[in-house]
């Protein structure tokens, strides 16, 4: 592929097999939840105020800019579309970001102290805690988690460092 400038750009993908697993006798256990995001047997807490702080205002935001796309002069409409579409994503790359770099912490401190790596299962999570009745910012606030996304960058990131995941039931 070539560029304006001239230069090229050549892309090679490459497959390999990971490093099998050395045995472990170790468990490095991690809670998953909403107040903290991860907690872990050694006693590390990755904090989720600043996650709800920054949804929050997305939410809020969001909220306002559609309240007076709704209403308005044309322009202020058009104004609003243009707005929206600039913010969409952002919110997502900003959780996309903390769960990459508490999953790299989680898998690193893993390898250094020769752990095995224990998760809960939240599989069907909002089913469960969706049963009860709540408002719709309680129900906002419980369905935004990425709970999958960080187990997936948790599981890649241990077979790219050979260590190994272990799922249980949740307490």
């Amino acid at each position: 592929m070539q560029t304006q400038n001239g230069s090229y750009y050549l892309n090679i993908q490459l497959e390999s097999q990971p490093a099998e697993p050395p045995p472990r006798n170790q468990v490095l256990g991690c809670d998953l939840g909403r107040t903290d995001i991860a907690v872990t047997s050694d006693g590390d807490t990755f904090s989720g105020k600043q996650i709800t702080k920054v949804r929050n205002h997305y939410a809020k935001l969001r909220a306002n800019i559609q309240r007076k796309a709704t209403k308005g002069t044309r322009s202020t409409r058009r104004r609003c579309r243009e707005l929206l579409k600039r913010l969409s994503g952002k919110e997502k790359r900003f959780q996309t970001l903390v769960n990459h770099t508490i999953s790299h912490r989680i898998v690193t401190k893993a390898k250094n102290k020769n752990q095995v790596v224990a998760l809960e299962d939240l599989t069907g999570i909002r089913e469960r805690t969706n049963q009860q009745p709540r408002s719709k910012q309680v129900r906002r606030r419980f369905n935004n988690w990425a709970f999958f996304q960080l187990r997936q960058f948790l599981i890649y990131k241990a077979i790219k460092h050979s260590v190994k995941i272990l799922f249980g039931e949740p307490s």
